[in-house]
């Protein structure tokens, strides 16, 4: 590390804390050293508040507050208001560099050759406490990658220092990727970062050469108690094909983490024994009382008794079923009732619910952004209409393989939901919606339509002029004059 890394490190991390301060109280910095001094002027609140730095040999700026600091000479007569940020001292630089979002510190790099040098020491006030004291333990540097892969490192200032900075690349480094992880060392990885992990991702495939081995019976058991032993403050994870783990261990890892406030299974086949979804929702409920985020695909059977149970979690905002076959409008009403901060929903392949439910939802979740049904054959315009007049911030829709749904239904969208950004639907939205939808909603920006589309060239026009970030995604386009 050279000499104006070290001075930057120990500025930051002996004032830190001090700076967040700073950010929301001063508007004037005065700057101090011994001889001179200069005035900076920032954005700041109502009432000014000036703050004296000082020089501690030459190791870092001391953070005085005047008022307490009476022995300091204040205040001081400027001489001189033309001071140049580069002339400043680095620690200073990287005070002021902590206001800049990281588009503004990759355009303030494109100014001069110091800048672009400085562009590190800024995103490193960006970087979350938790990269940097990840970089500060022994082989730190060397376990990102994986680290990156379980999902424990995620803020997007911490990707993008690595990316840019480390050089380290990391976009095939993901669950997604299959990007294999031996169950052994994703356990050391456990242990040895445990304080910092509040989100992890499992994905069977990243130990696939250990199941390969015939070491997979007891691995997602083992990885499982691991988890809930050390990180009982653990907030977010994530279950994507993790095959092969008992109910019972999923239970008492619920158990042992009361925190959690994401949970995500996805996609579970080759299990010990038939998966009870609803004992590990009502699991959920009874010990996760923040939970906010709920997302269960293709996971056994996820009935009314679920709902009934998220209902004790006041805190959901989104959910996630699929399949929901199983559902019926009284388990939608008792989440509802319990769940009044419900932003997102989505029951996808719900062949009981009916308008009764749509209707209800609608009436009591005012504040919902997301609305996803398919396969709801017994809902109608009815209910897609009181969710355009009750649900102003809607965002997102879709309603497929709803037989019942037609272009009135969009035509309301259009009308009462001013912030609708993507609609899905099967293929009954007409030229007279299309148009609706590019007069009345301006941030539409994606119509996905399963099927054909027949639009006239009229309104493909109409939507080049008035609405030209609009994508119409369809399985094919007829047009006609």
């Amino acid at each position: 590390m050279n000499k104006l890394d070290q001075i930057s490190t120990n500025f930051v991390e002996s004032n830190s804390d001090h700076a967040e301060k700073l950010k929301s109280q001063q508007n004037q910095i005065v700057v101090w050293n011994g001889k001179d001094c200069s005035v900076l002027d920032l954005i700041g609140k109502e009432k000014p508040l000036q703050i004296i730095l000082t020089r501690a040999g030459e190791r870092l700026f001391r953070v005085f507050d005047p008022l307490e600091s009476p022995s300091i000479p204040f205040p001081i007569t400027i001489k001189d208001r033309t001071l140049k940020i580069e002339k400043l001292p680095p620690e200073l630089q990287l005070l002021i560099g902590s206001f800049l979002s990281a588009k503004d510190v990759a355009n303030l790099s494109q100014i001069n050759q110091h800048f672009y040098s400085m562009r590190k020491l800024f995103l490193t006030k960006l970087i979350s406490p938790t990269l940097r004291d990840i970089l500060k333990i022994e082989n730190g540097l060397n376990d990102l990658i994986d680290l990156v892969t379980l999902g424990i490192i995620h803020n997007k200032y911490d990707l993008k220092f690595i990316e840019n900075f480390l050089n380290i690349p990391l976009k095939k480094y993901s669950h997604k990727t299959k990007y294999p992880i031996f169950e052994q060392r994703i356990i050391d990885l456990i242990q040895k970062y445990s304080p910092y992990i509040n989100k992890i991702n499992f994905y069977t495939d990243f130990f696939r050469e250990d199941m390969d081995c015939g070491k997979s019976s007891t691995m997602p058991d083992r990885l499982l108690e691991t988890l809930g032993i050390n990180c009982p403050h653990l907030r977010k994870i994530s279950l994507y094909n993790f095959n092969g783990f008992a109910n019972e261990s999923l239970m008492n890892f619920i158990e042992n983490c009361p925190k959690l406030s994401s949970f995500t299974l996805e996609n579970v086949f080759e299990n010990v024994g038939e998966i009870d979804i609803d004992k590990i929702i009502i699991k959920l409920s009874q010990h996760c009382k923040d939970l906010q985020f709920i997302n269960i695909d293709g996971v056994g059977s996820f009935t009314d008794q679920s709902l009934r149970a998220l209902a004790e979690c006041p805190k959901l905002k989104n959910m996630r079923v699929l399949p929901a076959e199983n559902i019926t409008d009284s388990g939608v009403i008792a989440l509802v009732d319990g769940c009044k901060e419900l932003e997102s929903i989505s029951l996808n392949e719900c062949s009981q619910i009916t308008n009764n439910a749509i209707k209800y939802l609608a009436k009591q979740c005012e504040k919902l952004k997301c609305m996803w049904i398919s396969g709801a054959r017994a809902v109608t315009d009815v209910a897609i209409k009181a969710v355009a007049r009750n649900c102003k911030k809607l965002s997102e829709i879709g309603v497929r393989e709803c037989g019942n749904v037609t272009c009135e239904s969009h035509l309301a969208l259009a009308e009462y939901c001013k912030e609708l950004r993507s609609v899905f639907s099967d293929n009954v939205i007409t030229d007279e919606a299309l148009i609706a939808y590019a007069t009345g909603c301006k941030d539409l920006d994606l119509v996905d339509i399963i099927g054909i589309a027949t639009i006239s060239n009229e309104t493909l026009e109409f939507l080049r002029t008035n609405c030209p970030n609009l994508k119409i995604i369809c399985d094919e386009m007829l047009t006609q004059d």
